[in-house]
């Protein structure tokens, strides 16, 4: 993986005394960044990555954050994060300034780290077939890693994971559309709710929900209990 190669080098290079150098500026504008999609190879490249979307998401929700506050979230290290900063700020996602109002005689000024767009708007993601089928893999990235913590819950409590195909009536499709979209409103919710305290927060759950139609016949599944709890996969 990239982001694990390019850690490492950061490290090793932090380890010999010469520390990962923040990057001090973004090679775009506002302007620029206003037409970005995942259509870009730059852009795609940055964000093929789940933990570089996380610090998207991260940065954009706290309005602005320092590698220091981000590694201290994601449990990780500064230099390990300025070669994943500096991928997002050369992509035109992020911004790099200087902090204003460092106190003289404290040291180097933080580097703040910026949305380079408040949000990335819809066509971000479906501006043309190559935005929408990498859009598709990124989906599926995210989930693979939200898979490895959801499945072996070991009949945790309030751990739930249930995948399978089944033969459903179409009056049990939409109401379980229906239920999705009451998922999805809680989950808008939460980021509103998180963008609004503008703070670096970790994550407390992992939530996949998907209903689709099938375009190959199938058979169902037998259902998969990992036993106890209400831990199912």
């Amino acid at each position: 993986m990239d982001e694990e190669n390019g850690g490492r080098r950061s490290d090793i290079a932090a380890e010999k005394g010469h520390p990962a150098t923040p990057v001090k500026g973004s090679t775009r504008d506002r302007s620029q960044s206003a037409g970005l999609s995942l259509s870009a190879s730059s852009v795609w490249e940055a964000l093929r990555s789940p933990l570089r979307m996380q610090m998207l998401e991260a940065i954009g929700s706290s309005g602005g954050t320092d590698a220091r506050r981000l590694a201290a979230v994601l449990g990780s290290s500064p230099p390990r994060l300025y070669y994943h900063l500096r991928i997002l700020v050369d992509a035109g996602l992020v911004r790099a300034n200087e902090e204003p109002a460092r106190r003289p005689g404290r040291g180097p000024a933080a580097v703040i780290y910026e949305p380079a767009l408040p949000e990335l708007p819809p066509e971000f993601f479906t501006r043309d077939g190559a935005a929408r089928e990498r859009s598709a893999r990124l989906l599926h990235a995210v989930a693979a890693t939200g898979l490895e913590a959801a499945v072996p819950t070991n009949g945790h409590a309030r751990g739930i994971a249930d995948f399978r195909h089944e033969s459903l009536s179409d009056t049990e499709i939409v109401e379980i559309q229906r239920h999705v979209e009451g998922i999805r409103h809680i989950l808008n919710q939460a980021r509103n709710r998180r963008r609004k305290r503008a703070t670096l927060e970790a994550a407390t759950a992992f939530v996949g929900v998907c209903v689709a139609p099938l375009s190959a016949q199938t058979l169902p599944d037998h259902p998969i209990h990992l036993g106890g709890g209400n831990g199912v996969a």
